[in-house]
């Protein structure tokens, strides 16, 4: 019996370094992981930060769309306005062929 108890000790020794390696592996894991974590919700952060940035950046585009196409609706309007005026006022000293009277 004496025999088998000192045989187990190298066992049991070598049993204990094993947990503690292992231990000391799940805690560098455990650090790792955490890290991995921070670092996820770091840049799911951000995604959603430039979701609703791109959401702005959208709704001013279309702000400025619309203040364009306005202002190209009055341009137009108003060359349509001034050509019959133009004509007018480019034909009434000419003859027919464009020529002075």
């Amino acid at each position: 019996m004496r025999n088998e108890q000192f045989d187990s000790v190298p066992q049991i020794s070598a049993a204990d370094e094993r947990i503690a390696a292992l231990e000391k592996e799940l805690g560098v894991a455990r650090t790792a992981f955490a890290a991995e974590e921070e670092h996820r919700q770091t840049a799911e952060a951000a995604r959603a930060q430039a979701i609703v940035e791109e959401g702005k950046a959208v709704e001013q585009l279309n702000e400025v769309r619309l203040a364009l196409a306005t202002e190209q609706q009055r341009h137009d309007n108003l060359v349509a306005q001034r050509q019959p005026m133009t004509a007018a006022r480019n034909g009434a000293g000419r003859n027919d062929r464009g020529a002075p009277r």
